[in-house]
């Protein structure tokens, strides 16, 4: 038998499952300061580059939307934290990784992508499904609120963050099996620094109620939670008129009201930090193109899908790269509202308010 059939046989016959012992092994080695250590490069020297190696530099960043060096990184973070074992032996662990980023870089099919990498349909699905699971398992580790420092902001000082939401559209549409609804996207919100890192992310079904996604995420409680506070008094996230106005987080002024000028500056830093959020959701839809038209047949696939590309986001800016300069035009939540509900008190909500205040008359010296 040629070398051409035996590879053919070979990718044919590959993967018939994902082991459950693999994920289980990766979840626990997050928790572990060893599950992110290098390996040594000699044991892993013959895996890297072992395809396509003929591409230029800007060649192969446009296919797997990083460079050269931090692919290397990943390599060695993935192999370190997942080992090797007989599902890993049978295809090169840089060719299962390079063909799941030229999946979530573009839009092209398994087929599409298995013509290039000499992988069947099948196989293909399985490994994409494979290492998407690995990197959203090791995104707790890139999502640390210790890297949250409060930032210089002249106009705004104490800002850790601002919180946004956005839609993703799904190509087809897809069926909940307990409600039986049609969902045709899913809502993604975020908390991001200035240096463009997610630190927090929540990924459920579009309200239909049109309030804001917050009040559904664990971030709220840990928001209002004033025994183990998130973070101190005197530090917050912006974000928008459909956010409540909390203690840690600071919203705009309402605009049906006669605001001075002090309040308009105010309200104008507000948005300032918005379209720093619009610049990291459109740096990432851009990068990673998989979430323009999701194609997914569940939550829990979108969830995973969602989860990788925020963990490869984060570990992108951590090896040095820059943040796609892209903005895209996705749906936001601009239509969303804050109802007004039972878990604050007064003299939480008159705290809050005298903080913004606080906030609003570091404008007057302009005027």
């Amino acid at each position: 038998m040629n070398a051409r059939k035996k590879a053919f046989l070979l990718n044919f016959f590959l993967d018939e499952g994902i082991e459950a012992n693999v994920l289980a092994q990766a979840a626990y080695l997050v928790t572990e300061s060893k599950g992110l250590e290098k390996v040594e490069d000699d044991k892993i020297q013959d895996e890297v580059y072992t395809v396509l190696p003929h591409l230029k530099d800007d060649q192969f960043k446009q296919q797997f939307c990083m460079e050269r060096g931090s692919f290397e990184k990943l390599l060695r973070i993935i192999h370190g934290a997942l080992g090797t074992n007989g599902f890993l032996a049978r295809v090169p662990f840089d060719k299962k990784l390079l063909y799941t980023l030229s999946l979530l870089g573009g839009n092209n099919t398994y087929r599409q992508a298995g013509q290039t990498f000499g992988i069947s349909t099948s196989s293909g699905a399985e490994i994409y499904k494979w290492v998407t699971s690995a990197f959203a398992t090791l995104l707790p580790s890139y999502l640390d609120w210790s890297y949250a420092k409060c930032e210089t902001d002249a106009e705004l000082p104490g800002v850790v963050g601002v919180i946004g939401e956005c839609h993703i559209s799904l190509r087809s549409s897809i069926r909940l099996e307990k409600t039986n609804k049609i969902v045709k996207k899913l809502a993604f919100q975020t908390v991001c620094d200035k240096r463009y890192r997610f630190l927090d992310l929540f990924i459920d079904l579009p309200n239909g109620d049109q309030q804001c996604l917050l009040l559904r995420s664990s971030l709220y409680e840990r928001l209002i939670d004033m025994e183990k506070p998130i973070m101190t008094r005197t530090k917050h996230l912006v974000g928008d008129i459909s956010y409540p106005l909390l203690i840690n987080l600071m919203t705009p002024y309402p605009n049906d009201v006669n605001l001075s000028p002090c309040h308009l500056a105010y309200n104008q830093a507000i948005y300032k930090w918005q379209t720093h959020c619009e610049r990291v959701f459109g740096s990432l839809i851009s990068r990673f193109r998989r979430l323009e038209k999701l194609d997914i047949t569940n939550l829990d696939i979108g969830r995973r899908i969602i989860s990788a590309c925020c963990m490869l986001h984060n570990f992108i800016l951590d090896c040095g790269e820059k943040i796609e300069n892209s903005f895209m035009d996705f749906e936001r939540h601009s239509n969303l509202t804050f109802e007004e509900h039972n878990l604050l008190d007064c003299s939480y909500t008159r705290e809050a308010e005298r903080k913004r205040n606080n906030l609003a008359a570091r404008f007057i010296k302009r005027y």
